[in-house]
């Protein structure tokens, strides 16, 4: 289904780039892109030709004169061959992924004429300032007040528009609204479509902003009235429509409130996309390119951001293959697929499978450090979760009892926590079907991190739960049910560093993190209570999303304060914090921690105001990371941190589609290097299905050193 999309582009070449951009940057791309030229006197007609060199056969500039802007998009859609229409104007534009989601909401209406759905409103330089929720229209909810439909995210089916006429050109103000109303009394079906997909932007110069036209406006508008009902306005019109407008505040309260919250809390809105590199204070990494998706005829992703999963010689990827229609918590009987993918060529080739995933951290795969070429993989061996190791090179095959967690730098052993516990008490992380009476034992003294050893699968108790807690400092009460997760080794393999974890009686998850050496010495701990993701910047010292000085509200938590009726609903709100006011309300940021004190200096805290996933590169120059995906939009940015200079550059925006809102089910980008550090891989999501990505970064890097 091809798209057709018009832009008019009178003296708005301040922002055209912008816009350009945000269309043929899209990444569906059936669609015809008609740019018109009425006569302007700016640098348009030079971005125009510069855009016409790049010789995309999607783009079609016309240069001719118009009466109006109506005028110019009728004169563009008569050359459409679309099946659907929109237009954006040049100073307006698409967020990322925008056509993907309208196409697809097409494909769910085939009766609609036309569909229209969300957006924001912006400033001149693209930051959000509230959003903009769309309503139900009809032709006399609209003449009444009462009906809301953002142009910019608006689709129109190319035969209904023909049927209509087109935009009326004497209308200079509202000829989108007036099109919509005349599809309405044409009985044509108009359906709203939840989603945030443009960006309306209002500045100085555009006729919203400067309010140039307002009375043409009112009289355009008072015109439409006399269209839709055949009279005059009067003011018991008028006295009616201000009162059901107040009902309709109350009866459907989500516009307003989410304006109130727009304005009382500006921070918790998204960071948009910077098209053209636009926005102050961070760089838009140029040239940044997708160079392959895994297919889409299943699930494909590898897990966790530790560990990389480029083979040796940085051609193949190792991934999971999952059905795509499981939208849940995996089940003992669901598998997954482990498989080498060949992004050059598309070459796929399956190693094995197993029953011991989870979406996070998939079957925690990984290639043993020290060999040529093998790899390892949980997996289920007799009644307990083990691991396969797989020599790609001589084809043998080896399994263990026990199930790995990470494997140290000289490839000869592994860390693990009990995946089976992690599946009782943490179902996200652990295996499914391997629940014991075990798991029951708030503390015992018999589990905890292990230490494997991978030539003959024996295994010792490096730490145990029960001492761990012994070295809590009196945070774990007695009858807390606590299980080890995410032990990580330095490059050298000297030290360790993990977290003794466990949900608090407000249903957070509480956190201690704990460094020793990898023999099982000088065990210390680090941190304690909100600590997210971690990655070694040198053999001491990590980078860490964390809380900082938080004893008070881990003694509150630890007491069942924050579980109260009176203080959970204040809880709540908090945790709906974004950006720098969650930093400054949970003193919430990144920070630079030694693993052998604890000592700890905040790190970006005003340019990286989001919790992520961040991976140092192979160099130690550079760390990529990502966010978690915005909860109302979806959006979740991939960044570059250029270290020494402490400097970020945006690199891609993708849309969090994956089809669950269950949080356990989630698709992170969970960013890794390739052995290179010139390609990152990250687990995108799109249409319900997760799509392992491979981005070229190397030109970012070049620009930013």
């Amino acid at each position: 289904m091809k798209i057709s999309i018009v832009t008019n582009a009178f003296n708005q070449g301040r922002f055209l780039r912008r816009c350009m951009e945000s269309v043929l940057g899209q990444s569906y791309r059936d669609i015809e892109y008609i740019v018109i030229d009425p006569g302007s006197t700016d640098e348009t007609a030079e971005i125009l030709t510069e855009y016409e060199a790049k010789g995309d056969p999607r783009l079609i500039v016309l240069r001719e004169r118009d009466n109006g802007p109506a005028d110019g998009l009728n004169k563009g859609f008569e050359r459409a061959t679309g099946d659907w229409f929109a237009y954006m104007n040049a100073d307006d534009f698409f967020l990322e992924g925008a056509l993907e989601q309208a196409a697809a909401a097409i494909g769910r209406m085939p009766d609609a004429d036309c569909i229209y759905g969300d957006g924001y409103m912006t400033d001149a330089y693209g930051k959000a300032t509230r959003r903009v929720i769309s309503t139900p229209f009809t032709a006399r909810l609209f003449v009444n007040g009462r009906a809301l439909v953002l142009q910019q995210s608006t689709f129109w089916k190319a035969n209904s528009f023909r049927r209509i006429g087109g935009f009326n050109v004497d209308n200079r103000t509202s000829w989108d609204a007036e099109l919509l109303l005349d599809m309405s009394l044409a009985g044509m079906s108009l359906r709203h479509v939840p989603g945030y997909w443009s960006a309306f932007v209002i500045h100085p110069e555009s006729i919203t902003g400067s309010q140039r036209h307002a009375a043409l406006s009112r009289q355009n508008h008072e015109r439409m009235f006399r269209k839709v009902m055949g009279r005059d306005r009067t003011d018991g019109d008028m006295k009616v429509r201000r009162l059901r407008q107040r009902l309709d505040m109350i009866i459907h309260p989500d516009a307003t409130l989410s304006r109130i919250r727009d304005k009382i809390n500006p921070g918790h809105l998204p960071q948009l996309p910077d098209w053209a590199g636009e926005s102050s204070g961070k760089k838009r990494g140029g040239g940044v390119r997708v160079l392959a998706k895994a297919p889409d005829d299943a699930s494909y992703f590898f897990g966790f951001h530790d560990v990389s999963p480029w083979s040796p010689d940085d051609t193949r990827l190792l991934l999971h293959r999952i059905d795509p229609d499981i939208r849940r918590m995996p089940r003992p009987e669901d598998r997954a697929e482990i498989l080498l993918w060949d992004y050059a060529s598309g070459s796929i080739d399956v190693v094995g499978e197993t029953t011991c995933w989870n979406f996070q951290q998939g079957a925690r795969a990984m290639w043993v450090p020290g060999r040529q070429m093998t790899l390892l993989y949980n997996k289920r061996v007799g009644d307990k979760p083990g691991c396969e190791i797989v020599d790609l090179v001589t084809g043998e095959r080896r399994q263990l009892p026990h199930a790995v967690g990470s494997i140290a730098p000289c490839g000869t052993y592994a860390m693990a926590p009990n995946f089976g516990r992690l599946g009782a008490l943490w179902k996200a992380y652990g295996y499914s079907g391997f629940e014991s009476a075990a798991d029951d034992i708030a503390q015992p003294e018999n589990d905890g991190l292990w230490r494997i050893d991978l030539e003959t699968g024996e295994r010792q108790l490096l730490f145990s739960i029960r001492a761990l807690v012994s070295a809590s400092e009196n945070s774990v009460s007695a009858d807390t049910k606590v299980f080890v997760t995410h032990v990580s080794f330095n490059r050298e393999g000297t030290r360790i560093v993990f977290m003794l974890r466990f949900f608090s009686k407000d249903h957070a998850l509480y956190s201690l993190i704990y460094s020793a050496t990898a023999d099982g010495h000088d065990l210390k701990l680090l941190a304690q209570e909100k600590i997210s993701h971690f990655d070694w910047i040198d053999e001491d010292n990590i980078v860490i999303w964390m809380r900082k000085g938080s004893k008070g509200l881990a003694a509150a938590r630890k007491s069942g304060l924050l579980a109260s009726p009176f203080v959970r609903p204040l809880v709540n709100i908090a945790r709906k914090f974004r950006g720098r006011l969650k930093g400054m309300v949970l003193n919430e940021s990144y920070f630079l921690m030694s693993t052998k004190t604890g000592e700890r200096t905040p790190f970006m805290a005003g340019t990286l105001p989001q919790d992520g996933h961040p991976m140092i590169s192979p160099n130690r120059k550079w760390m990529i990371v990502d966010e978690y995906p915005h909860p109302e939009t979806g959006n979740t940015p991939l960044m570059l941190v250029e270290m020494a200079r402490q400097r970020r550059i945006d690199l891609l925006n993708f849309k969090h589609d994956v089809g669950s809102g269950d949080s356990d089910l989630k698709c992170d980008l969970h960013p890794r290097w390739n052995r290179a550090g010139t390609l990152v891989g990250v687990d995108a999501s799109e249409r319900g299905r997760r799509r392992f990505t491979v981005v070229d970064v190397a030109s970012a890097m070049n620009e930013g050193g």
